[in-house]
C-alpha cells in the first residue's frame, strides 16, 4: 500500500506568532519568515509493517523529484491527487526498527527535507500545495485471520524568520533566526487480510 503525508506551511501564521509570542511587535519590527525544512516521518506499528525496498520517494540525497500531492477536493470529489515537483537543496532519509525486536530497521521512514530560500508550501489539506513524501508498506509474514495494525504519520516544519528594527535615523540590523513548530501526528488503522 502507497502511504502518502504532506506538510503545508502557514507564513501569515509564522509572522504573527514571531510578533506576540517571540517578542518582535510589528510596530517596532519588520519581520519576514519561511519555511526551510521540513521533517516528516511514516511509522508501520507492527514488527513486520514496513517500507518496501526501493519505495521511498524522495530518497536520500534525492534534490528534485516529482510526486502526487493529495488535497480534499470536498464532499462529492473527496481526496484527490496532483502531481507535484519538488525541489530541494537536501534531503536526508533515515530509516529505524519497531521496536527492538523488529527483524526490519525500516518500519519508521523519517524525511529532513531543505530548501535554501524556503518552500512554497502555504496551505492545507484542501490545498494542491505541501512539502510531500511517500513510500510503499507492506506486511510480513504469515497471516491466518484478519488483523489490524496502524500507522502513524509526523511533520513538522522549521522557519527561518529574518527580523529588522524600524528606525527613523535609516539605520537598522537584520538579524536571522529559527523556531521549530510543534509536531502533529495522524494515526490510521489499516486491516491486514490473509
Amino acid at each position: 500500500m502507497t502511504v502518502a503525508a504532506k506538510v503545508n506551511s502557514d507564513k501569515d501564521n509564522a509572522v504573527s506568532y514571531i510578533n506576540t509570542s517571540l517578542g518582535y511587535p510589528a510596530s517596532k519590527y519588520t519581520v519576514v519568515a519561511y519555511p526551510d525544512t521540513a521533517y516528516i516521518s511514516i511509522q508501520g506499528n507492527h514488527s513486520n509493517f514496513h517500507a518496501a525496498s526501493g519505495s521511498i520517494t524522495p530518497d536520500n540525497n534525492e534534490t528534485r523529484v516529482s510526486l502526487p500531492i493529495y488535497f480534499y477536493a470536498g464532499e462529492f470529489l473527496g481526496i484527490q491527487s496532483v502531481s507535484l515537483s519538488l525541489v530541494t537543496s537536501k534531503t536526508s532519509v533515515t530509516t529505524s526498527p519497531y521496536g527492538s525486536n523488529s527483524p526490519h530497521d525500516d518500519n519508521k521512514v523519517s524525511w529532513e527535507i531543505y530548501r535554501q530560500g524556503g518552500f512554497n508550501a502555504d496551505g492545507s489539506y484542501e490545498d494542491k500545495t505541501g512539502i510531500g513524501v511517500k513510500a510503499s508498506y507492506q506486511f510480513e509474514g504469515t497471516v491466518q485471520n484478519s488483523m489490524y495494525t496502524s500507522l502513524t504519520t509526523t511533520g513538522k516544519l522549521r522557519y527561518t524568520y529574518v527580523v529588522e528594527e524600524k528606525s527613523s535615523s535609516g539605520n537598522t540590523d537584520a538579524f536571522v533566526y529559527h523556531f521549530t513548530t510543534a509536531s502533529k501526528s495522524l494515526y490510521t488503522d489499516v486491516e491486514i487480510l490473509p
